[in-house]
């Protein structure tokens, strides 16, 4: 029996301990231990493709390529085990004693190739229903349990014949044409809005069918990136880590856009794991990961960080380096922690697309992360007023009179599914170029705020006008970014016709 005990989080998040297992393969574990507040139950079953043919649920082709997910309501902590070919499963789960609905779970299926959640378990339900039962008590060890899964739904329909079972009406999943809706859009389409929350379901307020852990839009309505509190969603009871970060970038510079491949030659990746305490962790790396990040390159350490293990060379492929995360320091507060900066090579990757990363502590345990993007910039903040004379590349600058301020303007930029990225903040990287492209001085920042437009003032355009040499140029970045990280910018040189 493969089982793991996690804390895990799909943006930001954690995970805990391998009950007795650290690696994928056969394992046991006690069917009803108590250690503290936690009592181990186990729960075994089969997993089956959705048809029903003589009253048996058929064989799931592939059923190795699956693992069966579950998540406690009150402890949030999680717990997965792989299925075997025969789609039959074991795994051991925690109910937790001094916590509200710490004996409730819901419970989900995760293919491993492509890494993605590929279905919600529910409780039956009818093909016209408008919501299914996803929570579930468990009072001891289940037996038998029957989930038959239908890919096409992205739903899967669990029932067992055993006292230790019961179905928890107050946790459910809103269902549209037989579908949770939040499936097969991360979380975030059109039929995942909504303003009502059940805030008994704190795994999955918005009803959706995805638990936080994987959902891009908790609340039903705003961007997950948008939210502070979301930094931790899967890590508030490990001892370990504080919490995981994967985000996008996008930054070009402006003789480079406009190509087809912009966004695959300029996607930037990063994946970050913040510890609580880093002396305790020895080791971190991606243990699977979606297809769409398989052929993944490393890319050069993000300034403001200096490397403790030794950062690999640009280029190299991400999965010739066992998949690693590497140890490095912050220099503005000098926080350690494991980060990979990674070019994916294509724009097919996208939200829902899973990596899995493993953490192993100095003390032999092991702990999983489930963490992936809530979106991709697909474009950049799309200039629409600038100087009129000049392109603003680097061998032909925007050019400005001797004096007075610049006024930018831009669209929004825009995320996979075509969608202007709402709430996001707006400011200017601005940086001083001499002739012969050595940088005067330092890098200034102007705070724009949420609109769409902004001024450069002759202060800032002129700061180093009287140093010697002064400016050629100046390269400003109209950024575009969440709290979290994320940010897209658009690179363009401005300069003045005399400094």
């Amino acid at each position: 029996m493969v089982t793991r005990t996690n804390f895990v989080s799909k943006f930001i998040g954690g995970a805990f301990v391998v009950l007795g297992c650290v690696v994928l393969g056969a394992c046991g574990a006690a069917s009803s231990t108590t250690a503290g507040s936690y009592t181990s139950q186990t729960i075994s079953g089969t997993l089956s493709d959705v048809g029903i043919s003589g009253g048996r649920f058929r064989i799931l082709t592939g059923a190795s390529n699956y693992m069966v997910w579950f998540q406690n309501v009150g402890s949030q902590r999680v717990y997965f085990a792989d299925v075997n070919g025969d789609g039959t499963f074991a795994l051991s789960v925690e109910t937790a004693s001094d916590v509200t609905r710490g004996d409730r779970f819901i419970a989900f299926i995760v293919k491993k190739d492509p890494l993605s959640v590929v279905g919600t378990i529910t409780g039956p339900h009818t093909s016209t229903a408008n919501s299914a039962v996803t929570g579930m008590i468990i009072s001891g060890a289940v037996t038998g349990l029957q989930i038959g899964l239908d890919r096409d739904n992205y739903n899967a329909v669990a029932s067992a014949n055993s006292s230790n079972f019961r179905l928890d009406s107050e946790l459910k999943t809103r269902l549209v044409s037989g579908r949770p809706s939040g499936q097969g859009n991360a979380g975030k389409g059109s039929d995942s809005v909504t303003s009502n929350l059940n805030v008994k379901n704190t795994l999955d307020q918005d009803e959706d069918g995805l638990p936080d852990i994987v959902d891009s839009m908790n609340d039903g309505s705003i961007l997950d990136n948008r939210v502070t509190d979301n930094i931790q969603e899967g890590a508030k009871w490990s001892d370990s880590v504080h919490s995981v970060m994967m985000f996008v970038n996008l930054k070009v510079q402006r003789e480079n856009q406009g190509s087809s491949t912009m966004v695959t030659d300029n996607s930037l990746i990063i994946i970050q794991v913040n510890p609580r305490n880093a002396s305790a962790i020895d080791s971190v790396v991606a243990y699977l990961v979606n297809t769409n990040y398989a052929t993944a390159t490393v890319d050069d350490l993000p300034g403001g960080y200096t490397a403790i293990d030794t950062w690999p060379a640009r280029g190299t492929a991400w999965r010739d380096v066992s998949k690693k995360l590497y140890k490095v320091s912050y220099a503005a507060t000098g926080a350690v922690l494991w980060k990979v900066a990674l070019k994916p090579e294509n724009n097919a990757f996208k939200p829902g697309d899973l990596v899995l990363l493993k953490v192993t502590l100095k003390s032999g345990k092991i702990e999983y992360y489930l963490t992936g993007i809530n979106f991709k910039f697909q474009t950049l903040p799309t200039l629409t007023g600038v100087p009129s004379t000049g392109t603003g590349t680097n061998i032909n600058p925007y050019q400005t009179g001797a004096t007075g301020n610049v006024t930018l303007t831009w669209n929004a930029p825009t995320d996979e599914t075509g969608s202007a990225l709402a709430g996001i903040d707006y400011s200017f990287e601005v940086f001083y170029y001499d002739s012969v492209g050595n940088q005067i001085g330092e890098r200034q920042v102007v705070f724009v705020g949420t609109g769409t437009s902004g001024t450069l003032t002759s202060a800032v355009i002129d700061r180093y006008s009287s140093s010697s040499p002064s400016p050629a140029s100046i390269q400003v970045d109209v950024t575009a970014r969440y709290p979290f990280g994320d940010n897209s910018a658009n690179i363009i040189k401005l300069k003045r016709s005399t400094w």
